[in-house]
């Protein structure tokens, strides 16, 4: 996020910007991004995890 506060492309960051919501295998799956950057080309969705769950799907 800090390199993105500072990146000229990025006009704005959004936290927590919507909830995904499906259902997966019989249950109601959701989750929130952590935060929505808003470029001047696409918006990037940015979700942030700990080291230790980078290899949990």
């Amino acid at each position: 996020m800090l390199f993105a506060d500072f990146d000229p492309s990025v006009r704005g960051i959004v936290a927590q910007p919507f909830l995904l919501k499906t259902v997966l295998e019989g249950k109601v799956r959701r989750h929130i991004p952590d935060c929505l950057l808003l470029t001047g080309q696409v918006p990037v969705v940015v979700d942030v995890k700990p080291l230790h769950r980078l290899s949990k799907p």
